[in-house]
């Protein structure tokens, strides 16, 4: 989706609610688009995951797309420089790599980690998990192997509501009663 400032009179404005992606908080979002350009985001202020304030991180997540540093294809290291490859290349080096590493150090010698915003990605989460599987590696992590573990133990034995995969945040804010 197009960032710039360049309005086309034939696109009409609308505000799109969504999520945000980049962390597990998800905050709701206004976003002003007309379906091709990103005008603004914004915080929805009526979603239940939105904290009292808006984070720069969600606020200013579209300026990523237009990027002039944006990386749109593969780079290779070659000395010191990084020269632009095909995604056939990659892939090839990189698996070649991996074999060398399995074969010389087992398979839990390769691990995996997801984390934000590709925590959101679930395509990416369903390929990891396959990758992992084929390799034989039990090494997968996520973003909340790492954050937010505690809060989900914590939610599942101190709630009443034994709900293991909602968000703590969520949770936090409908339930009354914790004990422990």
């Amino acid at each position: 989706m197009n960032t710039s400032n360049a309005v086309d009179a034939n696109l009409e404005h609308r505000v799109e609610k969504t999520f945000c992606r980049i962390c597990l908080a998800s905050c709701g979002l206004d976003v002003e688009t007309d379906g091709k350009t990103i005008f603004r985001i914004g915080p929805d202020k009526d979603h239940p995951n939105n904290w009292k304030d808006f984070c720069s991180k969600g606020g200013s997540a579209n300026q990523l797309i237009d990027h002039a540093k944006r990386l749109r294809q593969p780079m290779k290291r070659v000395g010191d420089k990084y020269v632009e490859a095909t995604y056939e290349e990659a892939v090839e080096d990189i698996a070649k790599r991996l074999n060398l590493i399995r074969n010389r150090h087992g398979a839990n010698s390769i691990a995996t980690y997801l984390g934000n915003p590709g925590a959101h990605n679930q395509p990416g989460t369903i390929a990891q998990s396959g990758f992992m599987k084929a390799i034989k590696s039990n090494n997968a992590y996520y973003v909340g192997s790492l954050d937010t573990n505690n809060l989900q133990l914590s939610v599942e034995k101190c709630t009443v509501l034994k709900w293991r995969f909602l968000s703590p945040m969520w949770i936090m804010q409908i339930v009354s009663c914790f004990w422990g």
